[in-house]
């Protein structure tokens, strides 16, 4: 006999007497459309009791970034220039949160090659950029979050070559190229 498992719910042998799995050649007919079969073959009396277990949804990242691509120039009159290119694949977020280098100044952002606006907030005495995203779905390109940055001439050269945080996210790779 067949047993074919099409709920939602994970099946699991409780308890098996007197019977023994096969493969689905041994069974003399086979309807279509089966889901998931388990094929049995009784070898006497015995019972086959099944267990069912909801399975629980998990939470998968609001957002992955794949790669952080910063680029630094170094001018002739003490400024530096970066240019931080993030792949970003969003599932639910709304906005980028950016932690800059207290020193730096954001010049630009865009998203897509598109110009976008970057709001800020406060968190734990800090400033946050808030780089508005759109939401990408499963098997679409990953969005380009592009940022370009200044450090003045009498800030950059106390300034370190930190790449921003990106809070609640994690960046998979980073390239740097500093060209002076």
């Amino acid at each position: 006999f067949v047993t074919d498992n099409v709920s939602a719910r994970e099946a699991s042998v409780a308890e098996k007497t007197a019977l023994e799995t096969v493969a689905d050649a041994a069974m003399p007919y086979l309807p279509s459309g089966l889901a998931r079969p388990q094929f049995y073959r009784a070898t006497g009396d015995g019972t086959l009791r099944l267990a069912f277990q909801q399975l629980t949804a998990t939470e998968a990242n609001a957002a992955l970034v794949t790669l952080a691509d910063i680029t630094s120039v170094l001018r002739a009159d003490g400024e530096r220039w970066d240019t931080i290119t993030y792949s970003l694949l969003n599932r639910t977020m709304q906005f980028l949160p950016v932690l800059l280098d207290a020193r730096a100044e954001l010049i630009s952002t865009s998203v897509n090659g598109e110009p976008v606006r970057a709001d800020e907030e406060s968190r734990d005495g800090k400033v946050v950029k808030l780089v508005p995203l759109i939401q990408t779905k499963p098997g679409q390109r990953a969005l380009e979050v592009r940022l370009v940055c200044r450090f003045r001439a009498d800030k950059a050269a106390g300034a370190k070559f930190d790449d921003p945080e990106l809070p609640g996210l994690s960046i998979e790779r980073t390239t740097w190229t500093v060209w002076t």
